[in-house]
């Protein structure tokens, strides 16, 4: 049996229309923060100016891959939504890193699980070892 997916001319528009969004921001943005002074602080934390809630976002998609986005609604396209519900654990991952992790490194002013293992031990040589 043979079943012929294409994309319609809707969904060519929607991922189209996805990726344009996404130029654009990051264009914007770029021509934005040229005008700053450009430090690791700046770039991962907003200054310190932003809530908690928008650095979480950031990371969760940073953390996402482009290929997780273009693969996640093909699965679901080919294989149902039943696909869906193998993700429970990837849910609770999230709600743990944003109700534990990310205030912590947010109110310990760090940006990355290495300056936190550097931190705790005091030693950069754990920091090293963890990032080998």
């Amino acid at each position: 049996m043979s079943i012929d997916n294409y994309l319609s001319p809707a969904d060519i528009a929607v991922l189209r229309g996805g990726i344009l969004s996404s130029l654009v921001v990051g264009i914007v943005y770029a021509v934005k923060e040229s005008r700053h002074e450009s430090t690791s602080f700046r770039y991962h934390r907003g200054g310190g100016k932003l809530h908690p809630f928008p650095v979480a976002v950031s990371l969760v998609v940073t953390f996402e891959s482009s290929i997780f986005y273009l693969w996640y609604p093909s699965e679901i396209y080919m294989y149902g939504s039943y696909y869906w519900m193998q993700n429970l654990g990837l849910i609770v991952g999230y709600l743990m890193m944003f109700f534990i992790t990310i205030p912590l490194f947010y109110h310990l002013q760090i940006t990355s699980v290495y300056e936190y293992l550097q931190m705790r031990h005091e030693s950069q040589r754990v920091r090293q070892m963890a990032m080998w």
